[in-house]
């Protein structure tokens, strides 16, 4: 064994081996000049110049130290060299909590290098050929040996124990040790490849290095996601509009348990709202209430609702994660879509608001079926579509005020769904089936009913979801009973009662709308007076027993009350065709002259004497009059009869005041006749 070239060769080694390192930047390339001769790598001596013997470590442990660089920002320069090292500039130790898991992989590939590799160039070489194609490589492929991933901690460092260093086999182990696990976008740029020759010196050359470091860096960036807010078509057609100015807060942590992060963010005049700054966690955005997106847990209108998906509980489907290994930014997005709240309107089916008592009203009530009443479509965030929970309330309550009564045999209730739009009830429209579709229940009270929508499992029925996006039409009649007060409204009112969030979450709160319909009956007040002195009107007197009846505009007269032959028992206007046929509908006047025909629709009437007072002749002419608001209450009609020709010898009170007046005239003729005399006697 020639023992001066294998001295040369050593140190060679020494002296190349640290002056490569120092010049590394994010890789360490590590020189051996090529051993020509066999030599045992733990019984290495120095020239004959040296004063000591030096012996080669045959394992080394080699610790990895990460380091990050967010993206834009200046990346350290650390002389690599296998010696501790600090950071600097604005690169820090890398962070797994934020910023995601990285594993290392030491392969030796010492098999795979030729003679002419073990220089600076030849082994930056090497690493930029790795570099290229981690895992498919002819070094990666062929190594004779490499150890179980390991994963940067806490502390920003893993550490490889008892690496292969000097041997029989050879006197430099050299290492290639890949960065083969990193998180997708949280890490934009992975560490070069290290290639190192084991054993290394220190700097001075004058020790062998059993603890040897490593410095590779990360480009690592902080992430955004964008959402975007939609507002559905009231009609089902599918169509949609941004929706701007709506606010969002996003918190990290478990939906109904998480914390703020940031500041509320509204969405723009596109509907989209961006959030950045984001790391490695669990998120979950919060949709405040609006002007336009009424709380679900207010009564406050709104053309949208607030979904059970958005709201600060359980329930939130608002949810997405980036994990230890990452996320596509691509999938950062969400399209959120808010649903029209329900709608309802209450009106009257007949072209007047006025009814005789006994009669009917028909009445409608439209219930718009909102897109969402089985769960909407159309929301997805990071990739994820979901469907919004049903409705768990959805139910109606019509309640009348005591003038009106409703009797479900003589109501005629149908429930239809307009499938024409056209605002109409007709042929075309598909009838629900009560049992079916929904229940109809009589108020305790007789004064309505209640209806549920909510039949099939704690959902609405499969036909009243599939017509989601048009109006349920009620109809139906109530009677105006006797109870009914004179030119006084009297209401109809229904109760839409909604809740679009699940019965097990949260506050349980059902939003309401209610609308009401008035109806009325009205009436006429009369008073019978004498035509007065000689027909001038003066000194007019009430008359009592005068008789009237009243006609119609059909030319029919009104013969009282009576209950008929329908289902209620409530009476009904009777009419007949002629006046000698009236009975029970004969008006009276008083000892005051008053009397009054009151429960009748708005119109014009006729009033007709059928009977004098005695001592009065009958007025042969009809009387017209208005039936209309108020003209009970406020408007007395005045009927007027002439006296007979002849001086009634009976004590009337036309011919008393007949008599007061006449002495009082002729009273004051003999006082101007006895002034005249007075004054020409004084003459």
């Amino acid at each position: 064994m020639n023992q001066v070239k294998k001295v040369k060769h050593l140190r060679l080694a020494f002296t190349v081996c640290g002056v490569a390192l120092a010049l590394g930047a994010g890789s360490a390339f590590v020189i051996n000049a090529t051993n020509s001769s066999t030599v045992h790598a733990a019984e290495v001596q120095l020239d004959a110049n040296s004063d000591f013997a030096r012996l080669a470590p045959t394992t080394v442990n080699y610790t990895v130290h990460k380091g990050m660089t967010l993206l834009g920002k200046t990346q350290a320069s650390v002389v690599d060299d296998g010696n501790a090292q600090s950071w600097n500039n604005d690169t820090t130790d890398f962070d797994p909590a934020k910023y995601g898991k990285v594993g290392y992989t030491a392969y030796d590939i010492t098999n795979t290098i030729e003679s002419g590799d073990m220089t600076d160039a030849g082994l930056k070489a090497i690493g930029d050929d790795i570099a290229k194609d981690p895992t498919g490589n002819y070094y990666i492929k062929n190594a004779q040996t490499k150890t179980a991933e390991q994963f940067i901690t806490s502390g920003s460092i893993t550490t490889f124990k008892n690496l292969a260093a000097s041997d029989d086999n050879s006197e430099h182990h050299v290492w290639a040790i890949i960065e083969t696990t990193h998180p997708k976008g949280l890490v934009t740029q992975i560490s070069q490849p290290i290639i190192v020759a084991l054993p290394l010196t220190n700097t001075a050359g004058t020790a062998w290095q059993t603890e040897s470091n490593g410095y590779p860096k990360n480009i690592v960036q902080q992430l955004k996601f964008t959402l975007t807010k939609h507002g559905d078509s009231p009609s089902g057609d599918g169509k949609t509009s941004y929706l701007p100015g709506i606010p969002f807060q996003l918190y990290t942590g478990k939906p109904g348990s998480g914390k703020a992060t940031g500041t509320v963010v509204k969405t723009d005049a596109n509907g989209a709202l961006t959030v950045s700054g984001l790391v490695r966690g669990d998120y979950y955005f919060v949709e405040e209430s609006s002007s336009d997106v009424a709380d679900i847990d207010s009564d406050s209108d709104a053309t949208y609702l607030l979904g059970a998906d958005a709201r600060n509980d359980s329930a939130n489907k608002l949810t997405f994660s980036i994990g230890e290994d990452g996320v596509d930014p691509s999938t950062l997005h969400a399209d959120v879509m808010n649903y029209h709240a329900p709608d309802m309107q209450k009106t009257l089916e007949d072209d007047h608001n006025s009814f005789t008592e006994g009669t009917l009203a028909d009445f409608k009530t439209a219930i718009h079926i909102p897109n969402d009443i089985n769960g909407g479509t159309g929301s997805e965030i990071a990739g994820q579509s979901y469907i919004t929970e049903p409705y768990g309330v959805f139910e109606g309550t019509d309640t009348a005020d005591a003038g009106l009564t409703w009797d479900r045999a003589e109501a005629n209730f149908k429930a239809t769904i307009d499938i024409n739009s056209n605002g109409k009830v007709d042929d075309g429209d598909v009838t629900l089936k009560e049992g079916t579709d929904y229940t109809l229940t009589d108020l305790a009270d007789g004064r309505g009913y209640k209806i549920q929508f909510i039949v099939n499992d704690g959902k609405v029925s499969d036909t009243v979801a599939k017509y989601q996006g048009g109006d349920i039409n009620l109809t139906y009649s109530e009677v105006i009973n006797n109870d009914a007060v004179i030119d006084s409204a009297l209401y109809n009112t229904f109760d839409l009662g909604y809740q679009n969030h699940p019965l097990n979450v949260g506050k349980q709160h059902t939003r309401h709308i209610k609308h009401k319909v008035p109806v009325y009956t009205y009436g006429a007040r009369f008073t019978k007076q004498s035509s007065g002195l000689f027909g001038t009107g003066i000194a007019r007197t009430p008359l009592e027993g005068a008789q009237f009846v009243v006609q119609n505009a059909n030319g029919k007269f009104f013969n009282g009350f009576k209950d008929g032959s329908d289902d209620d028992a409530i009476a009904e206007a009777q009419w007949v065709d002629k006046a000698a046929n009236v009975t029970a509908g004969i008006l009276t006047s008083d000892k005051d002259g008053n009397f009054a025909i009151k429960g009748l629709i708005a119109g014009n009437y006729v009033l007709q004497e059928v009977k004098a007072p005695t001592g009065y002749e009958l007025n042969n002419h009809s009387q017209k009059f208005v039936v209309g608001p108020n003209t009970y209450t406020n408007t007395v009609y005045v009927a007027s009869d002439d006296a007979k020709p002849t001086l009634p010898n009976t004590g009337s009170n036309e011919f008393k005041a007949l008599i007061a007046i006449s002495i009082v005239v002729i009273a004051g003729v003999a006082a101007v006749s006895v002034y005249e005399v007075k004054k020409h006697k004084v003459a």
